[in-house]
């Protein structure tokens, strides 16, 4: 009986460690902001990709927000300064170029909420 749930459980661990994972394609920020709020997230694009997306939403209540998306070569491809009670919606796409493009928030004096993310 003993050796039957050995067995049974080093079966268990093969099928569960052998389980195909996909990497994480989807870059950002899901959370809310203060006045000293800031955020960077960094998404590796290799030669395969053919296309960036940036999707989501940002809801300012008071102050600042800006939000800055950045290709490899580090040209500013999307920059938006949103103030007092603003929301914006943003579904954009940009050709993929490889590299490390960074997507970042600062705020100012902001309070509020951003959901915003990368994938390709």
């Amino acid at each position: 009986m003993k050796s039957i749930l050995v067995t049974l459980i080093g079966i268990s661990l093969i099928v569960i460690s052998s389980c195909e994972r996909h990497p994480t394609i989807r870059f950002g920020f899901d959370s809310q902001f203060n006045k000293d709020s800031q955020g960077l997230s960094i998404m590796s694009v290799n030669k395969a990709v053919v296309s960036v997306y940036l999707y989501g939403n940002v809801e300012i209540n008071e102050g600042e927000i800006e939000v800055e998306l950045t290709d490899p070569d580090g040209f500013a491809v999307y920059t938006v300064k949103l103030r007092n009670q603003e929301n914006l919606q943003v579904n954009k796409t940009f050709a993929a170029s490889p590299g490390f493009w960074k997507l970042k928030y600062k705020s100012y004096d902001g309070t509020g909420f951003i959901n915003l993310h990368l994938n390709y």
